[in-house]
């Protein structure tokens, strides 16, 4: 086994090839759309891996991947050559900005980001989720991000990227589309805010200390900022939509289980709900971040 998230598993067939595995109830249609925005990506100049063919496995599809031997998940990497952690985060970053700097909205067939994040906030309006006050909320956050035509590939983390080589390998593209890159930066700062959950620990290879000091390093190196107050600023722009992305996290896997779908509804209602008014304040200033 090479990495295992939320939906799929990533298993080596051979030094060669690997083969993404999901969970059994993913539906073929959203599997073959991977396929798809995964071409797309490689087109687009994304470094991803050449998919072969379509497998099945019990009740569970997956895909088939050129992958050579030596690749790993960033985090398994990070972990495992501390001493080149600077060096294989600035390829991680460096990655990061050639996707958010891809325009494709107009090669068609990517959804928009903030359609996608409307559509699960209205997911999330629900006897088990959030009222009609509440999910308005999550849709006047949504709306302060500016409109953007880059990529976005909306679950970008350490144990999601393979390192081959030397070079970043981006293998899962289930959720690609195009819009701000507070989209993805959310996603990192959710990250860091449950990294000291075993199993988030055991998603991105890494223990709490080294998740926490690359986050810290993703921000520092992507906003070309070592000032500590200035990367402050941001860290609190990023958490604030790293909260966001938390109330929205169980409509993003709809196959968690109701504990922990109960978990992030109540996490948003402790946090994010009672400062809204100063979330808000937050959110504008992302222009004065991101030009």
């Amino acid at each position: 086994m090479v990495g295992k998230g939320r939906s799929s598993t990533v298993y080596r067939i051979d030094p060669e090839t690997i083969v993404k595995l999901y969970t059994a109830g993913v539906p073929l249609a959203k599997i073959k759309q991977e396929i798809d925005l995964a071409k797309k990506a490689f087109v687009a100049g994304i470094p991803t891996p050449i998919s072969y063919d379509l497998v099945r496995c019990g009740e569970a599809y997956g895909v088939v991947f050129e992958m050579l031997g030596d690749a790993d998940t960033v985090g398994h990497s990070l972990t495992s050559h501390m001493d080149e952690f600077d060096a294989i985060t600035r390829k991680f970053v460096d990655t990061y900005k050639v996707i958010h700097q891809a325009d494709i909205k107009d090669m068609g067939g990517f959804n928009s980001l903030k359609d996608t994040w409307h559509t699960w906030a209205d997911g999330m309006n629900s006897s088990d989720g959030f009222n009609d006050e509440e999910t308005a909320m999550l849709h006047k956050l949504i709306d302060t991000v500016p409109d953007r035509s880059t990529m976005v590939h909306c679950d970008y983390h350490a144990g999601n990227v393979m390192y081959q080589k030397g070079e970043i390998v981006v293998i899962d593209m289930a959720d690609i589309g195009y819009g701000h890159p507070i989209f993805d930066l959310a996603g990192n700062a959710f990250h860091a805010r449950y990294s000291g959950s075993e199993t988030r620990q055991k998603v991105h290879g890494m223990n709490q200390e080294n998740m926490l000091r690359f986050y810290n390093t993703i921000l520092s190196m992507y906003f070309g900022v070592s000032d500590e107050a200035k990367l402050e600023e941001i860290k609190v722009i990023c958490d604030a939509f790293g909260l966001l992305r938390g109330a929205l996290f169980p409509r993003k896997h709809v196959q968690i289980a109701p504990e922990l779908k109960a978990f992030h509804v109540e996490e948003t209602r402790k946090h994010l709900f009672p400062n809204i008014e100063r979330i808000m304040e937050v959110a504008e200033r992302l222009p004065e971040f991101f030009k």
